[in-house]
């Protein structure tokens, strides 16, 4: 239907609006001139008013496509090669205004650039936007935009360690969104590329190993950290140090998980014997956690002084993944001992936490984990909405 309408349109205005369409759902209106057809250049505000049924102008200046189908109708209308040249042409202008404020439009000049298949710049400029997004815990776009600079990475010839950055990258922002087997593949990915470089290979078996962990294959996870401290077999770096503070504390993490205490209580001290000399902060206070689990379970550590005091370290780290495993940590010892009041606050704040760093499936934990203390408290309705939400991820 949006084909027959588009189609009766003169030919100008029917070029004009398909040509409209590579500027996106809406665009600032001084751009309009980069995309313009020549033979209707002077009186393209005339042609504007002609298209009202399907595009409008907003009082900031802004062209704004009546529907997304509109858009999608007349951009699929444009030849290849038409497409490719009018979004070249289109960067181009925006690098052009915006000057050495490059960074403000890195998500507008990966799209285009992506689009005229000029691949250095769309890589360049997709990592870039990929970077902003994960910085501020837009886990989606920023998967969206590391696959895009990932698409053309093949057909460039990259250095394996800028590759293998932008794998890892793209891992960790979806492990965070969620797509917790795509954040796998990625990391293997990046593992096998990193030939050379036994720190990066035995950093990707470790996270790995999380999502093994996450993923109830634990088994699994110790092979992978295994394997990690097999790269860094004969070296004695910080950063060797360092990663062999986290392997090992994340083998007491999954210990715990496999109901294996005594090894976890050994694994932790190992852990901390590594982080503490290279003042390792983020890797202690993990440490601390299933040190303090550990020996609670064991009957060995009523207080859980430690617990509380990863958190803090957490909190002054400003390491929020850290601080909701800390607090839901608090919560699950809470419960067992049946102060469900208490146990409620850690996880609400542990929600609170997944949900300002994007993380929807450590969101869901501590979703279901709240709806068990509402049940021991009789709050049904609200435990069953959580629940559902919990579900739905």
């Amino acid at each position: 239907l949006l084909t027959s309408r588009i189609d009766r349109l003169a030919p100008d205005d029917r070029a004009l609006l398909r040509h409209l369409a590579v500027l996106g759902n809406e665009f600032d209106q001084r751009y309009v001139r980069d995309v313009v057809p020549v033979s209707i250049r002077a009186e393209s505000g005339d042609a504007l008013l002609r298209l009202n049924d399907f595009v409008t102008v907003d009082e900031r200046g802004w062209v704004i496509f009546r529907h997304h189908l509109v858009r999608d109708v007349a951009y699929e209308g444009l030849p290849y090669r038409t497409r490719r040249q009018l979004h070249s042409t289109v960067a181009e202008s925006v690098r052009e205004r915006v000057g050495d404020q490059v960074n403000e439009v890195a998500p507008l000049l990966s799209v285009h650039y992506w689009r005229a298949r000029r691949l250095r710049e769309a890589w360049t400029y997709s990592v870039m936007a990929g970077d902003q997004a994960a910085a501020a815990y837009a886990n989606a776009d920023a998967v969206e935009l590391y696959r895009r600079a990932l698409s053309v990475a093949a057909q460039l010839r990259l250095r394996d360690s800028d590759v293998v950055d932008t794998l890892e990258k793209c891992g960790d922002v979806q492990r965070l969104a969620g797509l917790t087997e795509e954040s796998r593949r990625s990391y293997i990915r990046a593992r096998h590329l990193a030939l050379t470089d036994p720190v990066t290979r035995a950093r990707m078996e470790l996270k790995t190993a999380i999502l093994d962990d996450r993923l109830g294959r634990l088994t699994s996870a110790i092979r992978d950290l295994r394997r990690g401290e097999r790269q860094l077999a004969g070296a004695d770096s910080v950063d060797v140090l360092r990663l062999r503070g986290q392997l090992a504390g994340w083998e007491a993490s999954v210990r715990i998980h496999q109901g294996r205490l005594t090894d976890a209580r050994e694994a932790s001290r190992r852990a901390i014997d590594f982080a503490e000399p290279v003042e390792d902060r983020a890797t202690c206070a993990r440490a601390f956690l299933t040190l303090d689990y550990a020996r609670w379970a064991l009957g060995e550590s009523p207080d859980l002084s430690d617990s509380r005091r990863a958190l803090d370290i957490y909190t002054e780290l400003g390491d929020l993944s850290g601080q909701a495993s800390a607090l839901n940590n608090l919560g699950v010892v809470a419960v067992a001992e049946e102060r469900f009041e208490e146990a409620a606050g850690y996880y609400r704040r542990s929600r609170l936490v997944r949900e300002q760093m994007g993380d929807s499936s450590g969101r869901a934990l501590a979703d279901a984990n709240l709806a068990e203390v509402l049940i021991e408290q009789d709050d049904l309705d609200t435990a069953d909405e959580l629940l559902d939400e919990a579900l739905a991820v």
